[in-house]
C-alpha cells in the first residue's frame, strides 16, 4: 500500500436509498477508498441495504433513524486482509482497526451529541480510546464534533466555549494534525 485516500462527511441522514446512492456516487467520483460518514441515521431497518448497496465494505454503527449513525466505508479495492470493529459509543464514536500486508490502520469515526454537557462525556470518552490506541498504528479521526477548536471553521462564534476548549486540549494532548480539504454540502443532493 503506497497511500490511500480518505475523507469525511455529514450526510445529514441517508435513509433515503436515493441518497445513499448519490454519497456513493460521490465517494466514486473522488477517488476516494475510506471514508468516514455521520449523521447517517442509519438503523436495523436499512442496515443491510446500505452492505448490499456498497460495492466494498460498510461497517455500520447506529444510533437512531432521526439522530446519529457513523458509517465507515471501504472502497473494493481498498478492503484490509483483516479488521477488528469497536463500537465505542453506539452510533456515535466507531473504531475499525485494519490489518494490511505493510502495517495496521486505524480509523476512528465521530458524530458526537449536540448537547454541550453529553459532548463534553463524549470527548473524554474520544480521548481515552485515543490515549489506548498502538502508537505504531496509523491513525485517521474524522468527523463531526459539533464543536471546532478554530475560528477558521465557523461562521459564528463557537457557541459552547468548554467543547472548544476540550476538544484543543484532546487534539493537542494527542499530538493530532488536523486537516481541511474542500466542503462538500449534501444539502444539494
Amino acid at each position: 500500500m503506497d497511500g490511500f485516500k480518505t475523507s469525511t462527511l455529514n450526510v445529514h441522514g441517508a435513509r433515503d436509498g436515493g441518497k445513499r446512492t448519490k454519497v456513493f456516487e460521490l465517494v466514486r467520483q473522488k477517488g476516494l477508498d475510506v471514508v468516514l460518514l455521520q449523521e447517517t441515521h442509519s438503523d436495523v431497518n436499512n442496515s443491510a441495504d446500505w452492505i448490499k448497496e456498497w460495492e466494498g465494505l460498510a461497517v455500520l454503527s447506529h444510533h437512531t433513524s432521526m439522530s446519529g449513525g457513523v458509517v465507515v466505508l471501504f472502497a473494493k479495492s481498498f478492503i484490509p486482509c483483516s479488521y477488528d470493529v469497536e463500537e465505542v459509543v453506539t452510533g456515535r464514536l466507531l473504531k475499525v482497526r485494519e490489518c494490511f500486508e505493510n502495517g495496521v490502520l486505524v480509523f476512528i469515526c465521530v458524530c458526537a451529541p449536540t448537547v454541550g454537557t453529553e459532548r463534553l462525556a463524549f470527548l473524554d470518552i474520544l480521548h481515552s480510546v485515543l490515549q489506548n490506541s498502538d502508537v505504531n498504528d496509523l491513525l485517521v479521526l474524522g468527523g463531526d464534533f459539533n464543536c471546532t477548536a478554530d475560528d477558521i471553521d465557523r461562521n459564528h462564534m463557537e457557541p459552547h466555549p468548554a467543547s472548544r476548549r476540550r476538544l484543543r486540549g484532546l487534539v493537542e494532548a494527542n499530538e493530532l494534525s488536523p486537516c481541511r480539504a474542500e466542503a462538500v454540502h449534501m444539502d444539494s443532493f
